[in-house]
């Protein structure tokens, strides 16, 4: 499997988990046996629309981060390394510390001066808040995968509702 074929690997996973043959999940989503083996060996990359079919329908979130990762090619992807406790109090435990890391960053920064005038040190507090911002997401992320499938939500339900409370206030159009 070459590089960046971790959707690849996930959605083998998930039809596994599923109990599906390739050619049950190529007719169960309108694919052939032939491309689901492609999109599981990584040697084509797996559609944006198969996985989310497969993780909204399978409930594997971790899926659904990996394609988006893949596609998006920026993003920190699925949290899997060894020194990570994957149990659920320590996903929300570890999601909590990363925001009030990068709450702590965001107040140090001196956002207030006009970027043009930022001495070097200024910009280095401003890149480190948007680091520790960015890992607060993966591991908010992960926390909501996380839970999502212990208390058996749907992942992509809990994001449109999220998405419909934001368009109500008229954050998103």
């Amino acid at each position: 499997m070459s590089k960046g074929t971790q959707s690849a690997e996930m959605a083998r996973e998930t039809r596994k988990a599923a109990g599906l043959t390739q050619t049950q999940l190529g007719l169960e989503t309108n694919y052939t046996r032939e491309a689901i083996s492609k999109h599981e060996t990584g040697e084509r990359s797996v559609s944006a629309e198969r996985a989310n079919h497969m993780a909204s329908k399978y409930n594997d979130p971790r899926l659904g981060i990996e394609t988006a990762h893949e596609y998006k090619g920026w993003g920190l992807g699925w949290l899997d390394g060894e020194a990570l406790d994957t149990h659920r109090l320590a996903a929300v435990a570890l999601a909590k510390k990363e925001m009030m890391d990068a709450l702590e960053a965001i107040d140090e920064a001196l956002l207030a001066k006009q970027p043009k005038y930022i001495e070097e040190f200024e910009r280095q507090q401003i890149e480190d808040a948007l680091v520790e911002s960015a890992e607060a997401i993966a591991f908010l992320e992960f926390e909501i995968a996380k839970l999502c499938k212990d208390y058996n939500f749907k992942f992509n339900d809990i994001f449109s509702s999220a998405e419909q409370r934001l368009r109500a206030e008229r954050l998103v159009k």
